[in-house]
């Protein structure tokens, strides 16, 4: 198993971050699908959503192996 890269810390720090923030996030592995809490500021919205998009890839890879995992699926 490789180790992550710094890439994939943040983009891993940003999924905690957002669910902890009340951000659902998911994929259909192409992009990112994101439901914002209804009570959540604006600019604080806009700073996940820049965030989240510039590691896009990264959080794909990450949702996608976490599902894998969660389901017994293999590539």
């Amino acid at each position: 198993m490789s180790s992550p890269t710094s890439s994939d810390a943040v983009a891993s720090a940003l999924l905690h971050g957002a669910a902890a923030a009340g951000i659902k996030i998911g994929t259909d592995g192409d992009g990112l699908l994101l439901l914002k809490p209804r009570e959540m500021p604006r600019e604080t919205w806009f700073s996940f959503e820049r965030a989240l998009a510039e590691y896009q890839k990264e959080i794909i890879r990450i949702i996608l192996q976490e599902n894998a995992v969660r389901t017994g699926a293999t590539s």
